[in-house]
């Protein structure tokens, strides 16, 4: 059986550019959709949420919500999510789960 999968990656924002990274890869042969990291220090308007972890959280996820829909999803559609850690200066490591970025 010869099967060939198809490759798309999504294009990044400048800095993600800079960095050499794309904000998503979508692999099809049943469609995957491979999210890259992701921060920020701006909220969606453009307010500065540095140094307010639970603001970046959700702005995040927001994000992260904004590229799926572009590969044609959502945060909904996640099967596996895994949690990545968040260096935050004042507290050390701290979680973000997907299901609370909403709240």
């Amino acid at each position: 059986m010869n099967t060939t999968a198809t490759v798309q990656h999504l294009e990044g924002t400048d800095f993600q550019k800079s960095r050499g990274f794309s904000p998503a890869v979508i692999t099809e042969g049943g469609k995957t959709v491979w999210l890259a990291g992701q921060t920020t220090t701006t909220d969606l308007e453009g307010k500065d949420i540095a140094g307010k972890f639970d603001e970046q959280a959700r702005t995040i996820f927001a994000l992260l919500n904004r590229t799926l829909e572009r590969a044609g999803g959502s945060l909904a559609n996640l099967a596996d999510a895994r949690s990545a850690p968040f260096w935050h200066r004042r507290g050390g490591v701290q979680w973000a789960e997907p299901a609370e970025a909403g709240r």
